[in-house]
């Protein structure tokens, strides 16, 4: 039985009666004699396409093509004057009103559990959603082409976060956050001076992600954290030195000062140890506690925070390469902070995710430099699921390359500048768009063949939709997100500059996810690819030929293209419903 999807997503069963009513409805506003046969010829043709299931779009389209391979020319053209008119008082009526009602009443779970990190009940979140009723409408019907808003309204895609993406707002990031701590930055309406201190540091690295937070949609990552705060680790363990010698050793005011100027007072400095042992030990334990301090604090600001779109910012550290002093204490206290608990009932904290780099040689065995600090990290994990584990090549640690994912599991490709150097920090995702490969497979069953044709139309879809993003995003100005393209969080831009320049060339990456393998290998093939070989190496190529794909479409376009396992919380409960109610039950027996 043929279905139509209507305009807010709901499906009801064809209806041939409507489109007749509708095309003579355009005769009479021509006010020409109704042509019957045509009508019936046209509703016949539409009645026996291919496609079981039409948007109403997609019918109507078909209605003027055939309209104007016709001599009926000028009802071709009432017709579409009709489904124009028709369109604006639809859109004055539009769901919209109905949206912002159930949000206001949390009667719709769709809007209020569509992002896992938001508390809805909140009113900043409320505030949120609000806006991202308005502007994911706006964004569906008035920008975006139609063809993709139907792929994405009848789940063969979905485009992620489509209530920021009217904004030219991007996704996910990894802060150049030493570059930016280095002689200060401009946060907001303040110039922020360089830190003099640990604690301080720390503090505008809270700024920093609150502003850059407020600023994206995605995850925010601070990629070698414990690098960023070896300088100023050194200027408290200095700072710490000085106010110890004046009261410890009683060194006169002159000879202060002459310390002050030195610039190698700082822990491995086993001459000022020799000369100034109790200072150098105060100097120490007073350094262990403003570290031990700085990295409370870090983990209670960043999950205190509320950012503009009235949640906790998605933030995500990178740690493990450094084996100086300085650095180890960062991994040290950010492990024992994790395991110690957050707030009086000394919770799990969330926020940040914390990524920790591995190598061997560095802290995989037993002798290791920071083999302790391995040992600290498992016991994190074991109380507080995180670290996660990132292994690493001694050319990345050598390099000072090692890749932190972007927010939750998104990498960064390999993006080289003019002097050949590869360059991680500073980069971002322009967003995703994902593929229901179950969707495909449900329609090709056992027709191995009918899926790729398929898969390769979809695929089409996706970078149709990764271009027309790259395009929007390329002529957003730099004033329009000042910590972004103006205070070094990803560059540093002129008001008016554009970020075109970052947009293409691979700087920038563009998402294509996908979601359930494991159900495409049930419905294709029979089995899970768990269960047999000969299915896992068939379902294994579905992924390598997305992958072949991609690398296709980098050629192209010279874009910065990337595959990703889409994080599928909520989009897992649409395309199931979509899917359900489109073919029915699917569930297969596979135990």
């Amino acid at each position: 039985m043929k279905r139509v999807i209507k305009r807010e997503g709901t499906i009801v069963p064809f209806d041939a009666e409507r489109i007749a009513n509708a095309i003579s409805m355009a005769f009479r506003q021509y006010s020409k004699p109704i042509n019957q046969e045509l009508i019936d010829k046209i509703v016949q043709q539409i009645s026996h396409s291919e496609n079981k299931i039409l948007h109403v779009e997609e019918i109507q389209d078909m209605v003027v093509k055939k309209l104007m391979s016709s001599t009926e020319k000028d009802i071709a053209m009432a017709y579409q004057s009709y489904r124009t008119l028709k369109t604006e008082i639809r859109n004055k009526e539009k769901s919209i009103h109905k949206q912002i009602g159930e949000l206001i009443d949390a009667s719709n779970e769709n809007i209020l559990n569509e992002n896992a990190n938001k508390d809805s009940k909140t009113i900043s979140v409320q505030r949120d959603l609000l806006a991202g009723i308005s502007s994911k409408d706006y964004y569906l019907n008035k920008i975006l082409p139609n063809e993709l808003k139907i792929a994405h309204e009848k789940g063969e895609i979905h485009i992620h976060d489509l209530d920021y993406l009217l904004f030219r707002e991007t996704n996910c990031e990894l802060v150049n956050i030493e570059e930016m701590l280095k002689g200060g930055c401009n946060i907001g309406n303040a110039k922020m001076l360089e830190a003099n201190s640990v604690d301080v540091a720390v503090g505008h690295i809270v700024q920093i992600i609150a502003s850059v937070s407020s600023n994206t949609y995605g995850g925010c990552t601070i990629p070698y954290l414990d690098r960023a705060l070896v300088p100023y680790i050194k200027k408290s363990f200095k700072k710490h030195f000085i106010k110890g010698i004046k009261y410890i050793d009683k060194v006169l005011e002159d000879e202060i000062a002459k310390l002050k100027e030195r610039r190698d007072i700082e822990f491995s400095n086993k001459e000022i140890e020799k000369l100034y042992p109790e200072t150098f030990a105060y100097a120490t334990e007073m350094t262990i506690d403003s570290v031990k301090q700085a990295m409370q604090g870090l983990e209670y600001e960043i999950n205190s925070l509320s950012t503009v779109n009235g949640q906790t910012p998605f933030t995500t550290i990178g740690i493990g390469t450094e084996t100086s002093w300085e650095g180890r204490l960062v991994q040290k206290y950010v492990f024992n902070t994790r395991m110690g608990g957050f707030g009086v009932k000394k919770e799990t904290a969330i926020f940040p995710k914390i990524v920790f780099a591995m190598n061997e040689g560095l802290n995989l065995n037993e002798g290791d430099p920071n083999w302790d600090i391995a040992q600290d990290a498992f016991q994190c994990m074991t109380m507080s699921i995180y670290p996660d584990v990132l292994f690493v090549t001694d050319e990345e640690i050598k390099n000072e390359t090692v890749v932190y994912p972007m927010g939750c599991r998104a990498f960064l490709s390999q993006w080289k500048s003019d002097n050949g150097e590869e360059k991680y920090a500073g980069r971002f995702n322009m967003g995703a768009t994902s593929i229901n490969l179950p969707r495909i497979a449900i329609k090709n069953q056992g027709n191995e063949d009918g899926f790729y044709k398929e898969l390769d139309r979809i695929l089409e879809l996706c970078k149709e939709n990764s271009l027309f993003r790259a395009k929007y995003l390329e002529k957003t100005q730099a004033e329009m997100a000042p910590i972004l393209w103006m205070s070094g969080a990803l560059a540093e831009k002129q008001p008016k500059d554009t970020i075109k320049d970052l947009v293409w060339g691979g700087y920038a990456t563009i998402s294509i996810g996908y979601i359930g393998l494991s159900e495409v290998s049930q419905i294709l093939y029979g089995k899970d690819f768990s269960q047999d070989q000969e299915v896992y190496d068939k379902t294994f190529n579905i992924l390598k030929y997305m992958g072949e794909k991609i690398e296709q479409f980098k050629k192209e376009t010279n874009l910065g293209f990337a595959l990703y396992g889409t994080p599928s919380e909520s989009l897992c409960d649409r395309f199931t419903q979509i899917d359900q109610k489109e073919f029915g039950d699917n569930r297969r027996d596979n135990r």
